[in-house]
């Protein structure tokens, strides 16, 4: 099991938003940066501690997803990180 780490959420927002703004500049479609956001928000769930309660909330709430709704939060953050 890996170790719990603490991670800054504004700057995992701001390097997020810059990863977003290249891949779009790239010209990679929504579907693969999707797929990507669900890859991030699982490793970064399975090794990491939520600092506040709208991040225990979060993460309970991809815990208990199924894949369809999963999805459905990846493109929910995605949204919120472009804000």
């Amino acid at each position: 099991m890996l170790p719990k780490i603490y991670i800054d959420t504004k700057k995992w927002k701001q390097k997020l938003n810059k990863a977003i703004d290249f891949s779009h500049k790239s010209n990679i479609p929504d579907s693969i940066l999707e797929k990507i956001a669900k890859s991030i928000i699982s490793f970064t769930v399975s090794t990491t501690s939520p600092d506040t309660e709208s991040e225990k909330l979060f993460y309970d709430m991809w815990k208990n997803a199924d894949k369809d709704e999963r999805k459905i939060l990846a493109k929910t953050l995605i949204k919120l990180i472009k804000a």
